[in-house]
């Protein structure tokens, strides 16, 4: 029987009395209950694994206890098969309307798929059934944050702070809503707070760097986010951002190694690629910056970018007429971009700069070659020269 509702983290903790014998069907979802919680803590996909192989068995169609499918769903959420995730989430719903754990987890696992009208449906249903819960209004301020729509989500994280001004995930998500605004003194305060609560966050700390970039105050965005980069050296998001702040900075030879890492760590990621074009250009290190278009355009063959960053490198190396076909390929998939009909511009105008220098060059010669025919002729062996005769 179903006793007691305890919050644990991002999921509710329930917890059966009264089990029999060892081994009961209760007994079996009391352990996944608690190998779920455990995996939690620490993203142990095999401990996932152990709570599906438990509950499997009990998931049967005749089966009437909310929290099997529920903890399924838990399960297979943190392990990202989302698609299996969201039919058991429906099947808690039904055994169990107007769970606000169930709502709520569901929500999440609709917006670990992008899906955030739909999460924003289950979070409003969840506040319904538990206005005093403060999980529901952080992760519809949340997935309204995602959307842009940081004006409605300021209210729902205002509530969400109230309710528990000591936690930090609401207290960083009502910076960001604030930032999304403009509201950036007012941002920094709750994201400083944030910091605070959890010192040892990389999320918490980007949130601060990204509200300093966004005042340009490039020393102190900086700093944070190296925070953010020490404290995660596994995601590459993190060492991108502090490339692109030291590149902000013109710190280009420092911001290198940075982006570097993140284009290593994630090689498919198409702004990691943009950010180190970018950089290399500056340095003028052009071979590598078309080694980047080149990548750009194979990752994504309809975007300019990869198409301007090859004419630029083109450009670098004296490749002008092969600029202009990379520009001109720019302009036709983003004609209204002025940057690209600027590097053709550049490209046509070295390469005609470069014809001129060619003729200019060429008639020095014939010049040159001429003058020492006439010389030549004129004081050969055997024939005095006109004022000697």
């Amino acid at each position: 029987m179903l006793t007691t509702v305890l919050v644990a983290g991002c999921v509710g903790l329930w917890v059966t009395r009264g089990v029999g014998a060892e081994h009961t069907p209760g007994q079996t979802i009391d352990l996944a209950i608690t190998l779920a919680e455990q995996a939690r803590k620490t993203e142990d996909h095999a401990k996932y694994e152990r709570v599906l192989a438990l509950l499997s068995p009990l998931d049967t169609p005749g089966n009437t206890d909310a929290r099997i499918p529920f903890w399924e769903a838990v399960a297979l959420r943190h392990l990202k098969r989302l698609d299996q995730a969201i039919p058991k989430y429906a099947l808690a719903d039904k055994l169990s309307p107007n769970d606000v754990w169930i709502l709520n987890d569901w929500g999440m696992a609709l917006s670990d798929m992008k899906q955030e009208e739909r999460a924003v449906e289950r979070f409003h249903a969840a506040i319904e059934v538990a206005p005093e819960n403060t999980w529901p209004y952080n992760n519809l301020g949340r997935s309204l944050n995602i959307l842009g729509r940081y004006t409605e989500a300021e209210g729902y994280l205002r509530t969400a702070v109230a309710l528990d001004p000591k936690w930090a995930h609401a207290q960083e998500n009502l910076g960001r809503s604030l930032r999304g605004q403009g509201k950036y003194d007012e941002a920094l305060t709750h994201l400083r707070i944030a910091v605070q609560l959890e010192p040892n966050s990389a999320s918490k700390h980007h949130a601060l760097a990204a509200c300093f970039a966004k005042m340009k105050q490039w020393e102190q965005a900086l700093q944070a986010g190296q925070q953010a980069a020490d404290l995660d050296q596994i995601d590459p998001f993190y060492q991108d951002f502090v490339g692109w702040v030291l590149s902000q900075m013109g710190r280009f030879a420092d911001a290198l190694p940075y982006t570097e890492r993140a284009v290593n760590a994630e090689p498919t990621n198409f702004d990691y690629h943009y950010n180190l074009a970018f950089i290399q250009d500056k340095l003028h290190h052009y071979s590598d910056l078309a080694a980047s278009g080149w990548e750009m355009i194979r990752l994504q063959p309809q975007n300019a970018e990869g198409y301007a960053a090859l004419g630029w490198a083109q450009i670098g190396q004296w490749r002008f007429s092969a600029a202009q076909g990379s520009f001109r390929r720019a302009r036709e998939l983003d004609p209204h971009n002025p940057n690209y009909q600027r590097g053709f511009d550049e490209a046509q105008r070295k390469l005609w700069a470069l014809y001129a220098g060619i003729a200019i060059v060429i008639t020095l010669l014939v010049l040159r070659f001429r003058r020492r025919q006439q010389r030549s002729m004129t004081g050969a062996p055997g024939v005095a020269p006109p004022s000697a005769q």
